[in-house]
């Protein structure tokens, strides 16, 4: 065992012992909390006292009255000292590989699937030479901790094939330009036939009002959707 000075006596000044005997009193207080307090404040009352004799007075043990004793003095705090913890399992590289990958799309590496999942993160990263084993839990706290969630990505947010989509998105827009066509025409004052809307009974039929045009475009509506019905996809 390494040889440790005597500990002197105790002297708080009254801007120190207002705030132990607060945390003392207070009910939300750990009671480790509690129990240190109490050491420095019965060390205070009793300067010349022995740590065995505060141990018997406050029915604690000797080890721990003088660790929290020489704590204080050295420190004047009451928490606990800071751990550096286990060592590492993983390095910071395999992090940012598994990351990256989080981060990439599932067909790029040959995954059929439209996101990813923890589960099928951990199982490509166990398939991956130089990526160590790792849980699915694990992963999903790397990327908790860099607020990345590969799982709420759709496969709508990724353009696969530009050209087919524009293909199956050709029809709507046409559609959609003939149904201004018709607005503008409308706007302008030349006739346009439309069918007259019928009116519920028990209920009046309202118009509704562009205020940007200054005309009734109730059919509106109405003309878009036989548009889209009579179109051939």
């Amino acid at each position: 065992m390494r040889h440790q000075l005597p500990l002197s006596s105790l002297q708080l000044p009254p801007t120190e012992v207002k705030p132990l005997l607060q945390l003392i009193q207070a009910h939300r207080t750990p009671q480790a909390m509690v129990r240190r307090a109490r050491i420095v404040l019965a060390a205070h009352a009793h300067p010349d006292w022995s740590s065995q004799q505060l141990a018997q007075l406050l029915e604690l043990k000797a080890r721990l009255v003088r660790k929290w004793r020489r704590r204080w003095q050295e420190t004047h705090s009451l928490q606990d000292a800071p751990r550096s913890g286990p060592p590492r399992r993983f390095s910071s590289q395999d992090r940012a590989q598994v990351t990256a990958l989080a981060c990439s799309l599932p067909r790029s590496h040959g995954v059929p699937l439209a996101h990813w999942s923890r589960a099928a993160l951990a199982r490509s990263v166990a398939a991956t030479p130089g990526l160590p084993s790792l849980s699915a839990s694990t992963i999903g706290r790397w990327l908790a901790a860099e607020q990345i969630r590969p799982w709420r990505y759709h496969s709508w947010q990724h353009i696969q094939d530009p050209k087919a989509d524009l293909s199956r998105a050709r029809p709507v827009l046409q559609l959609y330009e003939q149904a201004t066509a018709l607005r503008c025409r409308k706007a302008s004052g030349s006739s346009v036939p439309m069918k007259k809307p019928q009116s519920r009974p028990g209920r009046q039929n309202r118009l509704l009002v562009r205020p940007s045009i200054g005309i009734q475009s109730t059919n509106h509506r109405a003309t878009f959707a036989a548009l889209l019905t009579s179109a051939a996809f």
